[in-house]
């Protein structure tokens, strides 16, 4: 594996000088989607609610949904929410809607 230093960021196109871009703070590890890596994502993430960037993520899926998901996919992922929590965010609105709204 290329060391960070000799890497850009795929996000900013900036050069890692550490582990982390001085840029935009994207991470120089990328982790693969996996089953295993969903279900860590799941634990890790799903009680952090930022709101900024849930909006910011659906906004662009709104907009421009095949960009984003390509962009995402190619590791433009600073400022957005992975599509997971977004989809885990997303049921949970319909299920409290449905249960104020199905009466």
């Amino acid at each position: 594996m290329l060391s960070p230093e000799k890497i850009t960021c795929l996000n900013c196109g900036d050069r890692y000088t550490g582990s982390f871009c001085n840029s935009c703070g994207k991470a120089a590890a990328v982790e693969p989607f996996t089953i295993r890596s969903f279900g860590m994502e799941f634990f890790r993430n799903i009680r952090k609610f930022d709101i900024t960037t849930t909006f910011f993520t659906f906004v662009e899926l709104l907009a421009e949904p095949g960009e984003f998901v390509r962009a995402f996919l190619a590791g433009k992922r600073v400022g957005f929410i992975s599509p997971f929590k977004f989809y885990i965010y997303a049921l949970l609105v319909q299920v409290i809607f449905l249960a104020f709204y199905a009466i």
